[in-house]
């Protein structure tokens, strides 16, 4: 899907993230509820939900593609019990700073760097923080910061099939780039070249 003829020369982006819930819409994209690694069958299984029939479908692939790097929109996914917390939950897009934090026990789930600042800022504000990561088993991508391990120019393939895009700081240019090499590199193997 093309951006318009109207879209500046480089997008802002509101506009890119409007482009995005348009791809969304048009194409019926669904969101993942789980993706993990089955040895056994060296096959990627990915779980989304139907948002049109509201079911729960499984795929399996050979190839997964992480696509939430640096310009990704802010998302809190459903977790059980959630609904019934009585505290505030906010996306760290949201958070200002730990000054209404003070002398409260305060989770922070993710620990990449603005996680890792957050936690900082609301221990300095005096808050009891803890904090939450994701598994150390994520296909080999990714190092203790949430960043890839490989390096530029490499540093979108994992093991077993895994990609990642946008995750270099590159901006738009970057993850198109991203996105081409993992593209040839799947149509590589794709065709045992």
């Amino acid at each position: 899907m093309s951006f318009p003829l109207s879209a500046p020369t480089f997008v802002p982006k509101n506009m890119f993230v409007q482009y995005l819930k348009n791809y969304v819409y048009r194409f019926n994209v669904d969101p993942v509820e789980s993706a993990w690694y089955d040895r056994t069958a060296q096959k990627w299984v990915v779980t989304i939900k139907n948002m049109v029939l509201g079911l729960i479908e499984e795929y399996v692939c050979e190839f997964l593609v992480v696509a939430t790097g640096e310009n990704s929109e802010g998302f809190i996914p459903i977790v059980y019990g959630l609904d019934s917390f009585k505290g505030l939950v906010i996306h760290f897009s949201e958070y200002k700073n730990g000054k209404k934090f003070g002398n409260k026990d305060v989770l922070v789930v993710g620990a990449i760097n603005s996680g890792m600042e957050i936690a900082y800022d609301l221990c300095n504000w005096g808050a009891q923080t803890s904090i939450v990561i994701r598994s150390p088993d994520d296909g080999g991508l990714f190092n203790e910061a949430g960043m890839p391990k490989h390096k530029s120019p490499n540093h979108w393939k994992g093991e077993d099939g895994l990609y990642c895009v946008g995750f270099v700081s590159a901006g738009l240019f970057g993850i198109s780039n991203d996105a081409q090499n993992i593209a040839n590199d799947i149509s590589r193997i794709m065709h045992g070249n």
